[in-house]
């Protein structure tokens, strides 16, 4: 797999160390580890149930890596955890992912009058991959968003109830708890009524940068390794 879009040092270690705080060494070392990290990991996450590719999982682990510390990931629509465990593989502690979804089954199950409850395997999901950066919200988005007293929003994965009303509403609620340089991103960026509810967002986003799979992208900036994932 290729690096994570840094250049091999061309000076020794010693000038190196002096030139590069600690924090910068630090940073270098978290992205050039992260290829091989997510490759040992990926069969791990890839046991749990969902509907994320390894190409989509790749990039959220990617944005995920980028998020600093002192920030948060906030995920709209968790289900049994697949995208919920690769978020938190990514944020090792480093900052905390805020899953939120009620458990009650997707839009086609609930219009379909289904009983479901995800919970239990959600949480089992969570407990079998060590996800413990994650907190978990059982809660609509609107009503999380309302109560939420975590950290600035560093990114927004949007992957909830798939309608035009629910998309704005997501973004919407959530978008005050933002840091400037948010990511924001989008499952099923091409579903209809998604695309819709991006459409009526686009003044107020920062720039789309691209998609891998069903996942769109939206963000002022993003590291060349991240940048390559996308088209």
């Amino acid at each position: 797999m290729e690096p994570m879009g840094y250049p091999a040092p061309m000076v020794s270690a010693r000038s190196l160390r002096s030139a590069l705080t600690r924090e910068e060494l630090t940073e270098r070392l978290h992205w050039a580890l992260a290829p091989s990290r997510f490759v040992a990991t990926w069969p791990l996450l890839d046991s749990v149930e969902g509907f994320l590719s390894k190409r989509e999982a790749e990039l959220l682990y990617s944005l995920a890596l980028t998020v600093p510390a002192g920030r948060s990931i906030v995920e709209i629509g968790s289900y049994k955890g697949r995208s919920t465990c690769v978020l938190a593989a990514a944020a090792q502690g480093r900052v905390p992912v805020y899953a939120v979804d009620p458990h009650t089954g997707d839009r086609t199950e609930v219009e379909n009058g289904e009983v479901v409850d995800t919970w239990e395997e959600f949480t089992a999901n969570l407990r079998r991959t060590s996800a413990r950066s994650v907190i978990a919200v059982r809660q609509k988005s609107v009503e999380a968003a309302a109560r939420y007293d975590g950290p600035p929003l560093g990114l927004l994965f949007v992957d909830g109830w798939h309608s035009t009303e629910a998309v704005i509403a997501d973004v919407e609620s959530w978008r005050p708890y933002a840091v400037e340089d948010c990511l924001y991103v989008f499952d099923d960026w091409e579903h209809p009524e998604v695309a819709a509810g991006i459409a009526t967002m686009t003044h107020r986003l920062p720039p789309r940068r691209g998609a891998a799979g069903k996942d769109a992208v939206y963000a002022r900036r993003l590291p060349l390794r991240v940048r390559r994932l996308l088209r």
